[in-house]
């Protein structure tokens, strides 16, 4: 028997919720050392960019579907612009949000650029290492970012993610997940995480750049190869990292959200989500290949 479609529409949701909660998320971010970027920023020059290294196959998978959301991407985030004195609020409200003003909340939800117009390596290079520590339902995490790296016109990381210890891309479809964070001109940060741990789940990121150690990100979940309308249901995460070398600890903070035509709706009942990870001493890889570099096609 066929389920009516608001029966239909709850399950999804549920669904969506059900797998977050329980198995975490990987809510890709950032910090920048040393303040403001400077201007302008360094950038390769020449007539082409050396595109090194290449991608391994799972990754170049997970690029492939990122890349087939672009325009998606573009839609959302002028979409979460219209709605940023609204999200201003939610996030401030988070633990460690009232440390960042609603005003600059506000004109950084509302920058087509998500305070990050301009980058280099240095975006996405202090979380390149190994991460551990729970999530909220208590499930153990284990992130191993990898340093990031110019691929065309972009910067991007790669990032694997395991419950029973660290994975490398190898190991990943059996024992892990895997996530990309990217920067480009004309998207600015956005990200992908691939879930396979617990059933196939793809879950598409926006990012905003707030200050050197403190990143918003907005994840949603992906319907098929295109959208064809704008999510409702998202998750807000502020991320922050603390410390220096192997004392650095980065945590999360989460809530569910609904978006409507005019308002934004906090969803209580699906409660918040946390994480706090320490970094961990980093491990050379076998034979000394990272996991980053054993692909050789683009």
């Amino acid at each position: 028997m066929k389920a009516p479609p608001h029966r239909l529409k709850a399950l999804i949701r549920a669904d969506f919720r059900t797998a977050l909660a329980a198995f975490g998320i990987v809510a890709l971010s950032v910090m920048v050392p040393g303040g403001r970027f400077p201007s302008p920023m360094a950038r390769p020059t020449g007539a082409a960019v050396r595109e090194v290294p290449s991608l391994p196959d799972a990754f170049r998978e997970v690029r492939r579907r990122h890349d087939r959301y672009r325009p998606e991407l573009a839609r959302w985030r002028r979409r979460l612009a219209r709605h940023a004195p609204e999200l201003a609020r939610i996030i401030a409200g988070l633990p460690g949000g009232d440390r960042h003003s609603q005003r600059r909340l506000r004109s950084i939800l509302r920058d087509p650029a998500g305070g990050a117009a301009d980058a280099d390596r240095r975006l996405f290079a202090p979380w390149s290492g190994r991460w551990r520590g729970p999530w909220a339902n208590g499930v153990m995490q284990y992130h191993d970012w990898r340093p990031p790296r110019r691929v065309g016109k972009r910067w991007l990381q790669t990032v694997t993610i395991g419950e029973a210890g660290f994975v490398s891309a190898a190991e990943v479809a059996d024992r892990g997940d895997l996530a990309i964070s990217c920067w480009s001109a004309a998207l600015g940060m956005t990200g992908w995480v691939s879930k396979r741990l617990h059933g196939v789940l793809q879950l598409p990121h926006l990012g905003y750049r707030i200050d050197d150690t403190t990143m918003v990100w907005f994840c949603t979940r992906a319907e098929g190869d295109l959208a064809m309308e704008p999510p409702r249901d998202w998750l807000v995460f502020l991320e922050t990292v603390s410390g220096t070398g192997q004392e650095r600890i980065y945590r999360i903070e989460g809530i569910p959200v609904r978006l409507g035509s005019r308002c934004v709706a906090i969803e209580a009942e699906a409660g918040r989500h946390s994480g706090r990870y320490a970094a961990q001493p980093e491990r050379v890889p076998p034979n000394g290949i990272d996991h980053a570099l054993t692909s050789t096609t683009h």
